[in-house]
């Protein structure tokens, strides 16, 4: 495959260089590609819908299933403002984690970061869940691209990353969304995600958030020191300010989540 010419590159990237050609996404080798291709191959053979798959590989390159449509960036466009929008991502979200609960690498694989040793009732997370990864079409969910980033996490944890950028629970809202949104209309569709995925409380996600932030913080912190990219680029960047910035609006705006 790696004999194709005229390769497209595509927007995004941040983690990977990603191009396209025929319907097939080419993106270059990592020190976690073993791992991410373990998983991505365990949920194929799960027959799990709407993430990549791997389709071949050679001795630079990955080469994956290209899912057609667009990332979500800012301004967001119509789709993801509905609640049918959010309920198919709460359900696909539920499944995902109910899917990956017995998952675990095999021959010294290991993700970017997070624990090596998972413990018993740990998952993997995407690691990157925002709307810039997720793939719409038509106005209709797609999936969800760019796994790099996977690593061992608290199902909790995912769903507060969820929540936090898909509702989204954040302090710039009028520039995520393209338009002022009432606290009223994000706690409808809080709860219509927490009946998607089931059994889980609005207030129970919105007390978690702050500890995801101050945990993924400091995992960000400690990759960066060890010289491990993408994390010395997302620092620098003030990634880590940002998300201190980000906690405190939470603990000041949601945490009282009836008022």
């Amino acid at each position: 495959m790696n004999s194709y010419n005229d390769w497209t590159p595509l927007i995004g990237g941040n983690v990977n260089s990603v191009a396209l050609k025929d319907n097939i996404v080419r993106r270059k080798l990592t020190a976690v590609s073993p791992a991410i291709h373990q998983l991505l191959k365990y949920l194929e053979a799960k027959n799990f819908q709407r993430v990549p798959r791997l389709l071949d590989r050679d001795d630079d390159y990955e080469y994956l299933s290209y899912l057609p449509g667009e990332p979500i960036f800012r301004p967001w466009c119509e789709a993801i403002k509905t609640d049918e929008f959010i309920g198919q991502l709460g359900e696909w979200l539920k499944s995902y984690h109910d899917l990956v609960a017995e998952f675990r690498l095999k021959d010294d694989a290991q993700f970017s970061w997070g624990l090596t040793s998972p413990e018993s009732d740990m998952i993997v997370c995407h690691g990157d869940l925002g709307p810039w990864n997720c793939i719409q079409k038509n106005g209709k969910f797609q999936g969800i691209i760019d796994w790099d980033l996977a690593h061992y996490g608290y199902a909790i944890d995912n769903v507060a990353e969820f929540v936090f950028e898909f509702i989204p629970v954040h302090p710039n809202l009028q520039e995520i969304t393209g338009e002022q949104v009432s606290d009223e209309s994000l706690k409808r569709r809080l709860e219509v995600f927490c009946e998607a995925y089931g059994q889980i409380k609005p207030e129970k996600i919105l007390e978690h958030i702050p500890v995801y932030l101050t945990r993924m913080n400091a995992d960000l912190r400690k990759q960066a020191k060890l010289g491990v990219e993408p994390f010395v680029s997302f620092v620098a960047g003030g990634i880590a300010y940002k998300l201190d910035r980000h906690k405190a609006y939470v603990l000041s705006h949601w945490l009282n989540y009836q008022n």
